[in-house]
């Protein structure tokens, strides 16, 4: 019987488990352990100090090899470098106190990443409404799940998204006709990768009011701020029928309304729309002489123009 015991003793001796040290039972043990950063070639730990620790010893091998490599650190944290890639290791921790060691908190394992984690690219943003839209980026390889973060451009404090395991995230209850930044960066397995650059977006929404519009002949015409033709009324005054010449910037549905001056809804009406020129007939038999506004709005985004009827 104690020649078994003996050989056991041996055997954990050996293996590198068991320690002959000064066991100190009012020594506490390390608590709250966390792996925070596995990468290819290192890891950090990290724990909850020990009221009394003059130190703490973490001791780490090759799965299955008998030597230890030790990190020796007053603070309640340790990284450890010059590690193999994708490779299986083993650790302990214990805490020193001034008369000897407390017990093993933990021995454990983790495998170190087999290739780095990148930072996303390929950033984009589509609209979806005056106040969502939807952020896309390109899958990085091996990764877990993406961090996103986000702010207004005018701010210096970011809004983080965690646990995001697609390569978009529809982001809302933004505000509209304002400019953004967002920034993503990958994880896995408790590592991260640097915050990929800042891309701006901007919101739609914004109020297009009529300063870039000409009057050329009986036509009304608005410009953008490349001076492109958005939109043509025509003609102006007009008598029965308002023709309305809109170039879109995408597919979808718009809605046009005309409102009298003193801000009454007079006739609305919904158009579907190409990318590029279209052509819309209002009829204002029924409304009378006087100033009217006119508003298109799509996905947003509102144009608005005054314009005459006179009979």
């Amino acid at each position: 019987m104690k020649s078994k015991l003996l050989n056991g003793f041996l055997a954990l001796l050996v293996a590198g488990i068991l320690f002959i040290d000064n066991v100190n039972a009012n020594c506490g043990a390390p608590g709250g352990i966390n792996l925070v950063d596995i990468r290819t070639n290192s890891a950090r730990f990290e724990w909850t100090p020990v009221t009394g620790a003059s130190y703490y010893r973490i001791q780490y091998r090759k799965a299955g090899t008998g030597t230890w490599q030790t990190c020796l650190t007053s603070a309640p944290s340790c990284e450890i470098a010059g590690l193999t890639s994708g490779t299986s290791y083993e650790w302990q921790i214990q805490t020193n106190c001034q008369y000897g060691f407390s017990a093993i908190a933990s021995f454990d394992k983790f495998t170190t990443l087999s290739h780095p984690i990148n930072s996303p690219v390929g950033m984009t943003s589509h609209s979806l409404s005056s106040t969502a839209v939807l952020l896309s980026w390109s899958a990085i390889q091996g990764t877990c799940n993406y961090i996103l973060q986000w702010k207004t451009s005018s701010s210096t404090t970011w809004t983080t998204v965690t646990g995001i395991s697609s390569t978009s995230f529809n982001l809302s209850t933004l505000s509209s006709c304002t400019e953004y930044q967002f920034r993503v960066r990958t994880s896995c397995l408790n590592s991260v990768s640097s915050y990929s650059t800042p891309t701006a977006f901007k919101t739609s929404g914004c109020i297009v009011e009529n300063n870039n519009n000409q009057t050329i002949g009986a036509k009304l015409m608005h410009k953008d701020n490349e001076n492109i033709v958005r939109f043509e009324l025509y003609p102006n005054p007009v008598r029965d029928n308002l023709k309305v010449e809109y170039n879109s910037p995408n597919n979808g549905e718009i809605t046009v309304t005309i409102y009298n001056i003193l801000g009454k809804n007079m006739m609305s009406s919904k158009n579907v729309v190409e990318e590029g020129k279209n052509s819309i007939n209002l009829n204002t038999t029924e409304l009378a002489d006087g100033l009217y506004l006119f508003e298109l709005e799509n996905n947003g985004e509102l144009i608005r123009s005054k314009f005459m009827i006179r009979k």
